[in-house]
């Protein structure tokens, strides 16, 4: 009994592993959409992403394709790219009122540390 729990903790490590890695350019078959942005706030990789840009310390803005239907998304992640350890917290929210009233597929993120200050950061953006 010993042995299955080991193989099945194993196997579940394995795909835990194998999932969280995958690089924001590869083939993401469950993503609508995805990207790497850089501190500057530069698209660097992306599928189905238009453009990336900062809106200040912290704050960024990605669009995406027209045929990435953002309605019926069920999940947009960011995750920090690198070792920046001062951000604690990344948040995401559709169609962000920072990031203008000129489209409405567009996604802000917000890059903070633990005093709530923004913090430029490198991020991974997966929409799915």
């Amino acid at each position: 009994m010993k042995t299955i729990h080991r193989l099945a903790a194993g196997a579940l490590a394995g795909a835990a592993v194998l999932t969280f890695t995958a690089p924001a350019g590869a083939d993401t078959p469950y993503a609508q959409a995805s990207a790497l942005v850089a501190p500057d706030g530069s698209l660097e990789n992306g599928t189905n992403i238009i453009r990336a840009w900062r809106v200040g310390a912290g704050d960024y803005c990605v669009a995406v394709d027209p045929s990435v239907n953002l309605e019926e998304t069920q999940a947009v992640h960011a995750t920090p790219a690198g070792h920046n350890h001062a951000v604690r917290v990344l948040s995401v929210h559709v169609g962000a009122p920072m990031c203008g009233d000129w489209r409405v597929d567009v996604i802000g993120v917000h890059s903070r540390d633990v005093r709530d200050r923004g913090r430029d950061t490198a991020f991974y953006l997966t929409v799915s």
